[in-house]
This record gives structure tokens, C-alpha cells and sequence, in this order.
């Protein structure tokens, strides 16, 4: 076994990166993969790569998510600025994220969501409809009319992708998913960082419900992420997804919406 480790804190600050081969485990003493994920949290991000996430400071910041305090959102925004994740309340459930524009946050968030990067499909959540250019073709009217109708809301509609929108990934992107929650806290934030966010979904156990509570991911992501909000009770259902690149509009997951098109 050869175990090279590349530290990278110029440009991933608290996370580092290894480079190993995928050895066999050689017992609870070994250095194989499998001892290195228990001890240290591995997420495989592309071949022979490795995040290691470890030694991070949470923060913590308790806030009103219908009229969020100007301190609190200024904690957030240092973060979101500082190459920093972020677990933020929506109006459907608790998600991770950080700025679509930073890029040594998006490794970071493919690592703690095991996603090669060329392969992520992180959804953009915006404030309200200005960035839509941005990010989607050009929209038909009929199509317009369904946005307008069920956003902001608990959905997440999937869109053709502009050439703009493979920018903020590292590969060309044919769709997007697009939200727009109905959220102050979330347009708050987003008003302020002067760009939308990447939205990640959170299982802090699998085959369990979505937490409600801050506490809960708390427990499973401390250290993992720079900031976890806590803005109250949130819900356990996630947002529905509705596909309108198709001919007919079709719902790839029912969720906390109702799509009645």
C-alpha cells in the first residue's frame, strides 16, 4: 500500500485530500480504505481520490426564519463567502448547499454528498425569477405560466439548461433543477449573497425520514460543514419534482407539492 496525502488548504481550507489505492483492509490497526472511512470520513469524489473531512468548527446560529436578524444574516453570508457549506431550512425540508459560484465549496459539498463533481446534479434554488435566464433556455409561455403558477413553493422544476448554467459545474449540462421556495429566510440570504445557492438533500440516516430539527443534524453533521441554521421545525417531505423538457409534463417524485397540471 502506498498512501500519499496531498494537503490542499490553500484552496479547500479545513478539507484535505488523499490520494491512496483501494487496498483491502488489514484489520482495526491497517491503513486499508475501508479503516481510513471509519476513522476519518471518506467520500470517493473521482477515481483514487479521497476528501478526507475532519477538524471542521460548526457553528451553530439559532434565527427567525420569517424575519432573520441582520447579525445573523451576516454570519451567514462570512460563511457562504469563505469557501463554506452551509444546512439551511426551506419550505419543505432542511438541505446543504453554498454559493453556485465558489468553487472550492462545490468540491467540498460533492465530497460530503459522494459525488464525483462531473457527475453532480445539484439543484439551484433562487430567490425569485430573475436568474431564470440564467440558468434555462429560453422558457415557452406555457411553461412560464406553470412556474408562475406554483412557484414559490415546495417544487423543484427541471429545466433545458443554458450554456451559462454548465459554468457553475464542471461538465455540460442538458437539464437543471430549478426552485424557488417560498421561504424569507432563503430569499434573504440569497438577496444578500447576490447569487443563488446549490441545494443538496440531507438523509441523516438511510431508509429514515427527513430531520425537522437542527439537533438532529447536528448530531450527524457536526464537523462536516461550516454552519448548520437552525430556523425551527422543519418538514420531512421534500419538494416535488416536475420534468417540463418532456412533451408532458411529468412528475419524477411526488413530494410536499401538489402539481395538479
Amino acid at each position: 500500500l502506498i498512501l500519499k496525502y496531498l494537503f490542499l488548504h490553500s484552496f479547500l481550507g479545513n478539507v484535505s485530500v488523499a490520494q491512496l489505492d483501494r487496498a483491502p483492509d488489514y484489520g482495526s490497526g491497517g491503513l486499508g480504505f475501508e479503516s481510513l472511512r471509519e476513522r476519518f470520513g471518506l467520500c470517493d469524489i473521482h477515481k483514487g481520490f479521497f476528501f478526507i473531512i475532519r477538524n471542521m468548527n460548526t457553528k451553530f446560529l439559532r434565527i427567525d426564519a420569517n424575519k432573520p436578524d441582520e447579525r445573523g444574516l451576516k454570519t451567514i453570508l462570512d460563511v457562504l463567502k469563505n469557501d463554506g457549506i452551509i444546512i439551511y431550512p426551506t419550505d419543505s425540508v432542511y438541505t446543504m448547499g453554498c454559493s453556485i459560484n465558489n468553487k472550492a465549496a462545490f468540491s467540498k459539498l460533492c465530497a460530503l454528498k459522494g459525488v464525483k463533481p462531473d457527475k453532480a446534479n445539484f439543484s439551484i434554488i433562487c430567490a425569485d425569477f430573475s436568474h431564470l435566464s440564467q440558468f434555462a433556455k429560453q422558457i415557452s409561455n406555457s411553461d412560464f405560466k406553470i412556474l408562475k403558477k406554483y412557484l414559490p413553493g415546495p417544487f423543484t422544476f427541471i429545466l433545458e439548461a443554458s450554456k451559462e448554467a454548465s459554468k457553475f459545474f464542471t461538465y455540460p449540462k442538458k437539464t437543471i433543477g430549478i426552485r424557488v421556495p417560498e421561504y424569507e429566510l432563503v430569499h434573504q440570504i440569497i438577496k444578500r449573497n447576490e447569487m443563488p445557492l446549490f441545494s443538496a438533500s440531507i438523509l441523516v440516516e438511510k431508509d429514515l425520514p427527513y430531520a425537522t430539527t437542527a439537533e438532529e443534524i447536528l448530531d450527524s453533521y457536526e464537523g462536516k460543514v461550516d454552519l448548520i441554521i437552525d430556523g425551527g421545525l422543519c418538514g420531512e417531505i421534500p419538494t416535488t419534482i416536475v420534468d417540463l423538457t418532456v412533451d408532458s409534463d411529468q412528475i419524477l417524485r411526488e413530494g410536499a407539492g401538489e402539481y395538479l397540471d
